[in-house]
C-alpha cells in the first residue's frame, strides 16, 4: 500500500521527489519494528540466535540502501537525517513491543505467533514482490544465473525458518 502511493504521487506530481525516499524510509521502518517484534517474542535461545543471525544479515543492506537513496534524493539533510534515525529506531522499539506481546501469550497464544507470521510477510513482500516490475528476473527473464540467486536466497532463508 505505502509502495503504491509513492507510485502514485511520483506519476501525479513530478515535483515531489522527496516522496518516495520516505514512503521507503516508512516501508522500512514497518518491516524493521515488525522484524524487532519477532525478535522480542522469541522465548528460546535457538530461536533468538537464528532471528539476531538474519537480523545482522540483512540490516547493513537495508541500512546502506536507505542511506544512500536518502542521501541522494532532494530532501533536506535533516529531514534525510530524522527519516533514517526513525527507521534506525524501529528495531529496539519493537523488540519492546514484542517483550510486552510475549507477556500476554499465557492468555492470549495466538500473539506471538501472529506477530511472527506478519513479520515474515514483510520479509517475503521486500525480498520477492517489492518492486518486482524492475527486478533482473522479470526484465531479462532468461537469467539463470540471478534466478538461480534469488531462489538460493529463499531456499536459505526457508530452512532458516524451518529450523526455527
Amino acid at each position: 500500500w505505502l509502495e503504491h502511493l509513492g507510485n502514485e504521487a511520483a506519476a501525479k506530481k513530478p515535483g515531489s521527489a522527496g516522496a518516495a525516499p520516505l514512503i521507503g524510509a516508512a516501508m522500512l521502518s514497518v518491516h524493521s519494528f515488525l522484524a524487532g517484534a519477532a525478535f522480542g517474542t522469541s522465548s528460546t535461545l535457538s530461536v533468538t540466535l537464528v532471528l539476531f543471525l538474519a537480523v545482522i544479515a540483512h540490516k547493513g543492506a537495508a541500512s546502506l540502501a536507505l542511506a544512500r537513496r536518502l542521501a541522494e534524493s532532494a530532501l533536506s539533510p535533516g529531514i534525510a537525517l530524522a527519516a533514517f534515525l526513525g527507521f534506525v529506531a524501529m528495531f529496539p522499539v519493537g523488540v519492546g513491543f514484542g517483550h510486552l506481546a510475549l507477556a500476554l501469550t499465557a492468555s492470549h497464544p495466538l500473539v506471538e505467533p501472529s506477530l511472527v507470521a506478519v513479520a515474515a510477510g514483510t520479509f517475503l513482500y521486500l525480498g520477492t514482490l517489492h518492486g518486482l516490475a524492475s527486478s533482473p528476473l522479470i526484465v531479462r527473464c532468461c537469467n539463470l544465473r540471478e534466478f538461480s540467486l534469488a531462489v538460493g536466497g529463499f531456499a536459505v532463508m526457508a530452512v532458516v525458518a524451518i529450523w526455527t
